[in-house]
């Protein structure tokens, strides 16, 4: 990774240089354009980049017209800046202007600036209107609005960056820091940026929709990094239960929660809880103005939440919240065509074999388009991965994308390198690398290839260095996928090439069980189960039982749903032998959902009455324990929820009324405790509803904690009159031009790629 000196940047409001080297050669003339239009107080007129005779912006005065022409030479240095100056004399000569203004991003000392004055000797360029670095910040200290529309200039600087690492934006420190130099750059400003705040600043949450690949991880880095920068601190969930964790203490809170609902398929693991713990927390974001809460997930994903969990809009209304991202302009597509080749490190060659011929045009406007393809296709590691003719790849994987990892995995690597991706397929998001290295013997026997135990520790290596950079990254000790496309494509390999029975056959942590049954959703889609299929399953659910190691709720659910599907009766008999190690655990609050869907489950899915009553006596008084011990630590709702599905079960030996009454008091105990996590009145006044209902639902006598509640009712409703001021959205994406999307100005637009 390039080393990140306070010389290269700068942080907003400090009096270091920029070097402007973030920016792109377009990027630098919107900055020239709304700087000058700033500092003399005029509208300043546009002209689309490259098809401007000499132009790149124009204003009239008193005394004619003024030009001004953006050079952006910081990469290829000075005598490259005097060639191309060189080549403007005529055209300025025939335009004849009264005033002519060179800006340029290269450091200028007095004797550079008067050669370039010499260049223009016949034009009457005089030396002040000659702008080099050192000008173009003095003129942005003078203009901070400026400055801070344009924030791709100050938020790759170190102090921001620094600040997103402390705030533990991010606990992946030396990759992130990679993710954000490179992501800055090719980023461009558009209409979802003013979009996203607006829905922030109205509702203070934001669902971030798509088809994959549009931008919204992308679109939620950039919102994160924004707020970030202007001192809020946040934190990135993987668990919605989590961002009840985040104290409020008074403090900017921002909650970032990618693929919140699943990287690939809607799950039930995913789903879990979901309905009950996200509507409260989208309702204190709407009524508490230090906290905001950010989400991103598939659309198709999204949908099919809002269909099965009614659950999820009963209070409220989370498609207030959504902005669906993906729509783009054929200019913005050019700029991100564009931006990603400039910055992207291709060889002259490459870059070339996308500028003849125009072909980039037939990029932009493919129906396939999309920036995760674009930023895919123009990285040199996956130049390299891909190999052959570069320019017939990127035409051939536009026609089907997803030809984009077929070819790599099934003909560019090795046979051990395709092994460790689909071992690192059966984790979840991240893989860690101990664990990794022990399922890769494993799983490379299930794809057909002998790895004697001697040579298990440099195949392991030898792949891990072949893919690293490309289709997976290292992160302290951990693997994970360079982008969610590669796990899509891996899926459909595991689908393809009918991998789900030996790697179940192959595997032997509860994980590995897991993962498979989830890649096998598809697979049992296409055809009716078989006997043989489910005495593999039945064998590999044994395995775990008897192993001891799997999570004995985890365990059970999953043997329910195998069950379920394929109807085997000795799956329920390893189920009810699961059950019996449960008596006397004590379950802690964490596994409240999981305790709540079992008993879905075996309702779901057991039809023999003397089993079904067996596994509910025994997750019933499961959560009889869990409540007499951990009540207080459970959310409210949760608790209500117990409350109505115990409540269908006759209560025979009085053990249920004895686990609520110690509940019950657990709860109003420590009711100060809990209340002090509510931002609204709203919140309190929920609560204090649920307390009252089980209250009077267990007839409970034991004190009431009313002049509790009413003193932080009082309180909250003192902050909310006193008021907020709103968040100063301030990093409108300026007065980004609306140039023409005429091939010939795009074409001007890629020529100077060429300079």
């Amino acid at each position: 990774m390039a080393a990140l000196t306070s010389a290269s940047y700068r942080s907003f409001g400090d009096s270091a240089l920029y070097d402007f080297s973030q920016l792109s050669p377009i990027d630098f003339e919107e900055l020239v354009r709304d700087l000058f239009s700033a500092h003399f107080g005029v509208h300043v007129e546009a002209f689309g980049p490259g098809v401007d005779q000499g132009i790149d912006a124009r204003f009239s005065g008193k005394r004619g017209a003024t030009i001004i022409q953006a050079k952006h030479y910081v990469r290829s240095g000075k005598n490259a800046l005097l060639q191309s100056l060189k080549r403007e004399v005529p055209k300025v000569q025939k335009l004849k202007p009264n005033r002519y203004i060179i800006a340029t991003s290269i450091s200028l000392n007095p004797n550079l600036k008067n050669q370039i004055k010499e260049i223009f000797e016949s034009v009457n360029l005089v030396v002040a209107d000659i702008f080099g670095q050192e000008d173009i910040n003095a003129l942005l200290r003078e203009n901070p609005r400026v400055e801070k529309s344009h924030f791709k200039l100050w938020l790759s600087s170190t102090a921001v960056l620094e600040r997103i690492v402390h705030s533990e934006i991010y606990n992946r420190t030396e990759i992130e820091l990679e993710v954000i130099e490179a992501l800055i750059p090719k980023f461009v400003q558009n209409k979802s940026i003013d979009e996203a705040e607006a829905i922030l600043s109205d509702g203070g949450s934001l669902i971030i929709s798509g088809h994959p690949g549009v931008g919204k991880t992308t679109l939620a880095r950039m919102l994160s990094w924004l707020h970030a920068s202007q001192g809020w601190d946040v934190f990135v969930i993987d668990d919605i239960s989590d961002a009840y964790k985040i104290p409020n203490n008074g403090t900017k809170r921002l909650v970032l929660f990618d693929d919140f609902l699943g990287q690939v398929r809607l799950s039930p693991d995913h789903v879990r809880g979901l309905d009950s713990k996200l509507p409260p927390l989208l309702s204190r974001a709407e009524h508490d103005k230090n906290l905001r809460i950010i989400l991103t997930t598939r659309q198709y994903i999204l949908s099919q939440a809002f269909q099965i969990s009614h659950r999820l809009t009963e209070k409220s209304n989370p498609r207030k919240y959504v902005l669906n991202v993906g729509s783009y302009t054929r200019l913005i597509r050019a700029r991100i065509l564009y931006n990603h080749i400039y910055f992207s490190g291709l060889s002259t060659d490459q870059i070339n074999s996308l500028i003849d011929d125009k072909f980039y045009l037939k990029i932009i406007d493919h129906p396939n388009f999309n920036p995760r393809l674009i930023e895919i296709l123009t990285s040199p590691s996956y130049s390299r991965l891909s190999s052959g003719d570069f320019r017939a790849s990127v035409e051939r994987i536009l026609e089907n994308p997803h030809q984009l990892w077929e070819r790599p995995f099934r003909e560019h690597i090795s046979e051990d390198a395709r092994a460790l991706l689909i071992a690192t397929l059966l984790f979840d998001r991240v893989a860690p690398l101990g664990s990794l290295r022990s399922s890769f013997p494993r799983i490379s026997k299930a794809m057909g290839l002998s790895v004697p135990p001697a040579q298990e520790v440099y195949r392991f290596n030898s792949a891990l260095k072949e893919l690293e950079g490309s289709a997976i990254y290292i992160v302290n000790d951990t693997i994970q996928f360079s982008n969610p496309g590669v796990r899509d494509y891996l899926q459909s390999v595991v689908t393809n090439d009918f991998l789900i029975a030996p790697l179940l056959t192959n595997s032997e942590t509860f994980q590995e069980v897991k993962a498979c049954w989830g890649l096998s959703e598809t697979s049992r889609a296409l055809r009716p189960p078989t006997a043989s299929d489910s005495e593999i399953w039945r064998h590999a659910m044994e395995v775990q039982r008897l192993s001891g190691a799997a999570p004995i709720l985890e365990g059970i659910l999953l043997c329910l749903q195998i069950h379920g599907y394929f109807g085997d009766i000795r799956l329920l008999h390893i189920a009810m032998q699961w059950v019996e190690s449960m008596e006397g655990v004590a379950f802690d609050s964490s596994e409240t959902d999981e305790l709540l869907e079992l008993l879905s489950a075996i309702d779901s899915f057991v039809e023999v009455g003397d089993a079904q009553d067996n596994l509910r006596v025994a997750v019933t008084n499961a959560i009889y324990l869990l409540l007499e011990n951990h009540a207080d630590e459970v959310p409210l709702a949760d608790v209500e929820q117990l409350h109505q599905v115990l409540s269908n079960f006759n209560d025979v030996d009085g053990r249920g009324t004895q686990a609520w009454d110690r509940a019950l008091t657990l709860i109003i105990e420590q009711i100060e405790y809990a209340m002090q996590e509510f931002g609204t009145v709203e919140e309190l006044d929920e609560f204090e509803e649920r307390l009252k209902f089980l209250v009077e639902a267990q007839r409970y006598n034991g004190p009431l904690p009313q002049l509790k509640i009413e003193e932080r009712r009082e309180y909250l409703e003192y902050k909310e009159t006193e008021g907020y001021s709103d968040y100063e959205r301030s990093h409108r994406t300026g007065s980004v031009y609306s140039s023409p999307d005429s091939d010939s100005s795009i074409s001007s637009m890629f020529d100077n790629l060429n300079r």
